[in-house]
């Protein structure tokens, strides 16, 4: 009986894989429900408004924080500067933002040069090629973003940059800007997918005390 419970509690650990689809799958409702709320508020233009901006404005930036905070539970240490973004006010949301693509780029860097070296004890080949791949679409993407975002930002004619129309000087840049957002976006949780792989042949199993009995036939009683 005491090995079926152990059994029982142990299994809990034993899908791991499914925390990397969870933290993704998050980000995705929040994408859903966000973006069809910030259009119907007028926040934001709808074509490729920037990723951040889906939380700037109340109400959908309450959704928007609850959701990103949530998944952030699940994806903590693959992404820490998403806390900070889903809950940052609009006035800080572009320097959030920035600290999100720069810790995102540092991490996926570091991990995609950690499956590299680990390789052929540990992980595929395949996969940390296709890692390696995502981070260069990465860097690439985030410094296209920043460059023509910030030479939007210079020659902008609006009141709110939220709701970029055509008609507003520098909207060409800033199209550009977030349409690379976007495939940063798309590239990162590409990337966290692969973390099933990485995963999958990993479990976690309940730590046990040694205890000494010194009147027991049996020394050590494993607890």
């Amino acid at each position: 009986m005491e090995e079926v419970g152990f059994c029982k509690t142990a299994c809990l650990y034993q899908r791991v894989y499914i925390y990397p689809l969870l933290f993704v799958l998050l980000i995705i409702i929040t994408i859903a429900i966000t973006f069809p709320i910030a259009l119907y508020k007028q926040h934001v233009y709808f074509l490729f408004p920037y990723f951040t901006d889906l939380g700037a404005r109340y109400p959908e930036g309450s959704y928007f924080a609850t959701l990103m905070t949530t998944s952030s539970l699940f994806g903590f240490f693959m992404a820490l500067g998403i806390a900070i973004v889903s809950n940052s006010p609009y006035t800080s949301i572009y320097i959030a933002g920035l600290f999100l693509s720069v810790s995102s780029i540092l991490y996926i860097t570091f991990d995609a040069l950690l499956s590299h070296l680990i390789y052929p004890a540990f992980g595929n080949k395949k996969i940390t090629l296709v890692k390696v791949i995502l981070d260069l679409i990465c860097i690439i993407s985030c410094i296209i973003k920043y460059i023509f975002g910030a030479m939007a930002l210079s020659i902008f004619n609006g009141y709110n940059t939220l709701h970029w129309t055509p008609n507003m000087d520098g909207y060409f840049y800033h199209l550009i800007a977030a349409l690379f957002d976007w495939i940063f976006i798309l590239a990162a949780m590409v990337f966290f997918i692969l973390y099933i792989f990485d995963f999958y042949n990993i479990h976690f199993e309940e730590p046990f005390l040694v205890a000494k009995c010194e009147s027991c036939s049996i020394k050590r009683v494993y607890i």
